[in-house]
Parts: C-alpha cells; structure tokens; sequence
C-alpha cells in the first residue's frame, strides 16, 4: 500500500512537471480589447485604475501580455481575475516589464556587439556614403571600437540587423495563466498608479459692494502616470490615505502639455461621504491623457456673503524692543460653508483665485490663497495681500525686568486709515509664556493662550492709538 502511494505521487509531480515544461501560447491584448476603465483618483498623487478588456484564450497553460498599463504601476497592488466567471482563470505568475523602445534602451543591449555606422562624406563634387562596423564597447557616450581603433562618440547613422529582445513599446505585465475557459471572456484587472493626482481650483468674483461673491469651480487633473484613460469613468476621493511604503520608485516625465476642457455637460459632481474620506463622482466619462492636465466643472454658487476685515500682526518674541516697526494690514475675507450662504457641501482643497471689476469692466485679480479640506459648516478665511491705503507703526514705549523670568512691557500701536471711509481693524498681538495684561486704552480680547486681539473702528482719513502693559512669565 505504501508503494502504491508513492507510486502515485510520483507520477503525479512527473505529471506536472511536464506541464510546467510546456511552452505556453503567447497572447496580447492590448487598448484595443479595452470594454471600460474607471479611475478612482487621490489628491495624494496616485490612483486605483479599473481596467476590463475582452480577450479570448484556450484552455490550459496560457501567456498572456496585458499591454499599455502605467509605468508607474505598483505591481504588488496588482489584482486581476476573470469577470465573466468566476475562477475561469488562475494566475502562476505575474511579471512586469517597464525597458521602453528607444535609442538608449537599444544600445545598452548591443554592448559587445557588432553596429554599423554609415555616413556620408563629400568627395570631390559628389557624396559618398562610407560604412564602417564597430564593437560597442560602452554607452553614454558611445565608445566603438573600429578595427585597431576606438572612437568615442562616433558619427553615423547606427544600422541594427534586429531589434533585441526584452524591450517594450509601452510597459506590459505579463501573465503566466491556467485558463479553465474556453472562448471570449472579460478580464478585470485593478491597480494602484503614481504620478496622477486632483485638485480643486476655485474663483471667486466680488460684486462692487464687497458684501456678495459668485464663486465657480473645477477640478483640475493632472496625468503624469505614462498612461492615457480613454473614456474613462472617474472618482474623486479627497482625505488623508494613509499608505505604507517599502522603498520608491522614480518616475514621472519632465514635460507636460496642458490642455483645459470642459464637462461634456453642466451636470453635478455628485459627493458622498465613504469611510472617513468624501468621495466626489464625475457624471460623464472623459479622456484623461498622458502628460495633460483636464479641467472639469464642479460647482457654482452665487450672492455667497462674506466679511473682510483688515489684520495686523503683533510679533512680541524678544520683548526688549526698543526699534519702531511699521506695517501693512493684511487683507481677509472670510465665510461661512453653509446652505443659508449658498454652499454646503464639502470643499476639497485647492487654489482660491479672488477678483473684482475695476474700470470699464476690466477684471482684478486681487489675490490667492490655498484653502485646506473644508467640511460643511465650517468658516473658511482667505488671505489677499497687503492693504495699500491701511498701515500701522509699533513701538515699545517700556521695558521692566522684574524678576529673573518675569518682565513689564508697554507699547503703542497707531493704526492708519487712509481711506474715506472708516473701516474695522484687528490687531492681533502675539503674547509668550504666561502672561496677564495690566493696562490698555482699548479693550482687548485673549483669544487663545498666545494672542491678545483688539478690534476697533478707525475713521477715515485719521488715525487711532492702542496703548497697553502686560506682564509675562517665561
């Protein structure tokens, strides 16, 4: 009985080494067998790509070539398996092959062998054409040797008497199959790629009275994944995703062509919240090529009100201050993400482009900001620049060391307005270690453990003082 066994055993490990040793048919499939492809894209620069193509193989042992995939691929995220059924198709190996077809790739496999460089060179009044055949002994720069003599660099058109093989038109994997289905099947295959990535750009257009803005939207997708996505359905995923990471790889093209298009039509992008992150669905399908950059309408909003207000900055880190210093206002407008102001929804991050009508109609830009991920609710503040017309001076008027980690300080702030209207400031002033204010002209606010804030009404034309003494421990 125990010989029977081991009999069996053995014929069965011969059994499979022998259809191990089959050569497998070789099949493509390439862009032109694409059904589908859905791209689910992160505004951390990488994407999960969603690719279904129809192929049709024989049973048994198959090798497949799945051709034009990214070449940023994370070939370890590599899932694929048989969409028309279940179990049809069982992966034994997987392999992917990035050495592009160029003059580089090329030359690199003909180091120790023979080229022919050919040349033409006047002779007389006719040119003739000298062909000469070299061993290429090294690449970048070339160095030939010809005969008893080596040349680097040589001149010449490089003939090849075949291409070698190993090199790719495009990145490929490579599949070592058992197919188990005879006939047409689809094939899905999904995978995370680097260099693509999202992001929101937002403008906005102040009405002449400064309390109303219309705001529009896009999002902009930028593809440097070596990988065009034709007719593809796209998801946008804004939020924090954490990935673990064993090494790098480089990548990425130093080009790029920037083409700006617009959704095919006006409708939404629908938002949902998914797990921890919001989820944004693009309605229409669009092509998403490689080294371009697309712009696809988000949304619109108008009569959004907002406030502005005029800041300064106090930065009291050395409270022996003895200089004047004077200032700008920074100019700030801030509002709420609400229904009742004409938003609610999630804003995802991006750029804030602010502009307003001057004279005879022509368009300001007044400044940009970058917003971080804004939940509904939530007061978003955008930073424009400096106020031309609205200016302070700042100086310590006195200084009192009353211990070895205790000192006194006084100081006056004149804040400017130059407009001819009044307008509200406020004067944040940047306080350190612990601390308490003695005395002030004006009534200040502690905000937080670190600023003490002012907020008052300047006259147009004309001028207003703060004057206090705080004392700190550190």
């Amino acid at each position: 009985m125990f010989f029977k066994k081991m009999v069996i055993a053995v014929v069965a490990v011969s059994l499979a080494a022998n259809v191990m040793a089959v050569e497998p048919e070789v099949f493509k499939v390439g862009k032109e067998n694409q059904k589908s492809v859905a791209l689910t894209i992160y505004n951390s620069n990488f994407a999960l790509v969603q690719d279904l193509r129809e192929v049709t193989l024989p049973k048994g042992l198959v090798e497949l070539e799945y051709l034009d995939v990214s070449k940023d691929i994370e070939p370890s995220s590599l899932l694929t398996h048989s969409a028309t059924k279940a179990g049809a198709i069982v992966v034994l190996e997987q392999s992917y092959k990035n050495r592009p077809l160029n003059r580089s790739s090329i030359l690199e496999s003909y180091i120790g062998r023979k080229l022919k460089y050919s040349r033409e060179v006047l002779n007389g009044l006719k040119y003739e054409n000298i062909l000469r055949e070299g061993i290429l002994l090294s690449t970048n720069p070339e160095i030939v040797k010809f005969g008893d003599v080596i040349e680097i660099s040589p001149k010449g058109v490089i003939s090849l008497s075949y291409l070698p093989e190993g090199l790719n038109v495009s990145p490929t994997l490579v599949w070592l199959l058992e197919n188990k289905m005879r006939g047409s099947q689809d094939i899905e295959t999904s995978y995370t790629t680097s260099n693509i990535r999202w992001q929101a750009d937002y403008r906005i257009t102040l009405s002449e009275n400064n309390d109303k803005f219309d705001l529009g939207s896009w999002i902009t997708i930028n593809n440097q994944s070596g990988a065009d996505y034709k007719n593809a359905k796209i998801n946008l995923v804004a939020g924090e995703v954490n990935r673990a990471s064993l090494g790098s790889r480089a990548g990425g093209f130093a080009g790029r062509e920037r083409v700006m298009m617009q959704a095919v039509s006006d409708a939404p992008i629908q938002t949902e919240s998914t797990f921890e992150y919001h989820h944004y669905s693009v309605p229409n399908r669009t092509d998403i090529l490689d080294r371009a950059e697309k712009q696809i309408r988000f949304m619109q909003a108008s009569n959004v009100s907002f406030e502005k207000t005029y800041v300064f900055k106090g930065q009291n880190v050395n409270y022996r201050q003895a200089q004047l210093s004077e200032d700008k206002a920074e100019v700030n407008i801030s509002f709420e993400n609400n229904k009742k102001n004409n938003l609610g929804q999630p804003l995802p991050t991006g750029k804030v482009r602010v502009y307003q009508a001057g004279s005879n109609d022509a368009l300001l830009l007044l400044g940009e900001d970058l917003i971080k991920s804004k939940a509904v609710g939530q007061n978003i503040n955008l930073s424009l620049g400096r106020a031309f017309d609205i200016s302070s001076k700042r100086k310590q008027t006195a200084f009192r060391r009353i211990g070895d980690r205790q000192v006194e300080t006084s100081y006056e702030i004149e804040i400017m307005n130059a407009k001819d209207h009044s307008v509200e400031v406020i004067v944040n002033e940047s306080m350190q270690g612990e601390w308490k204010v003695l005395q002030q002209n004006e009534s200040g606010k502690m905000i937080d453990s670190t600023t003490l804030q002012f907020k008052l009404t300047v006259p147009k034309n004309s001028s207003k003082i703060i004057e206090y003494t705080a004392q700190s421990r550190f």
